[in-house]
C-alpha cells in the first residue's frame, strides 16, 4: 500500500472509522451508556452500550458491548464486545487504542475521548 492509499476501516463492526470523528459518547457511572454518530454521510443515530473500566496486569482497559435491543436484565448474556487499552487518562479525557491486523503486522486505531 502506498502512502497515498487510504486504509478503509469499519470500526467496531459499525461504521467507517471517519464517522466516529465528532461522535458523542455518554458514559455514566452505572455502565449503561451510549454513543451517537452525527457525521454527514454516515449511518447516524444512537447506539446503546454497556461499558466498564478494568485493570489487567496493572494496565487499564476500556471495555464495552452493544446493548441495542437488549434489556438490562439480559445484558450479562451478551458475550461479544470490545476492549481498548488506555494509553492516557485523567478526569477530562482518555486515549485508547485497539489492535488491528494489517498485511501481517499489528497496527493500532487510536481513539481520543474528551469530556464535554
Amino acid at each position: 500500500m502506498s502512502a497515498s492509499d487510504k486504509l478503509i476501516v469499519t470500526a467496531l463492526d459499525d461504521v467507517d472509522l471517519g464517522c466516529f470523528v465528532g461522535s458523542q459518547w455518554n458514559l455514566p457511572n452505572n455502565g449503561y451508556g451510549s454513543y451517537n454518530i452525527t457525521k454527514q454521510g454516515c449511518e447516524n443515530g444512537s447506539r446503546a452500550i454497556l461499558w466498564s473500566y478494568r485493570f489487567k496486569n496493572n494496565q487499564p482497559y476500556f471495555n464495552f458491548k452493544f446493548m441495542d435491543g437488549v434489556k438490562k436484565s439480559q445484558s450479562k448474556k451478551v458475550e461479544e464486545g470490545y476492549t481498548f487499552e488506555l494509553t492516557e487518562y485523567d478526569k477530562g479525557h482518555f486515549t485508547a487504542k485497539s489492535p488491528l491486523s494489517f498485511e501481517g503486522k499489528t497496527i493500532y486505531i487510536v481513539y481520543n475521548f474528551r469530556k464535554l
